[in-house]
């Protein structure tokens, strides 16, 4: 199956057109926690605010199967870095 990562902060809405094919929906939200680590990894994004952003996992029909609050899971990491 086919999963989408789109981010959405209430205003502006970034769309994945590419997707990954995953076996099962546990590698699907996975792949979600792996997104997540890569935004907030990118260069520059540690200057965003990431409060209202959220991933949703959709399927190809753009079905929401998985939402995610960047802001959340970027504090989770932080506080397991420490």
């Amino acid at each position: 199956m086919r999963c989408y990562f789109n981010l959405s902060d209430g205003e502006q809405f970034l769309q994945d057109d590419i997707g990954v094919e995953v076996s099962s929906l546990d590698a699907a939200q996975a792949e979600t926690w792996q997104a997540i680590q890569e935004i907030s990894s990118e260069a520059g994004a540690a200057g965003i605010d990431w409060s209202n952003w959220t991933l949703n996992m959709t399927d190809a029909a753009g079905q929401i199967l998985h939402t995610v609050s960047i802001q959340q899971v970027i504090a989770n990491e932080n506080t397991t870095l420490q």
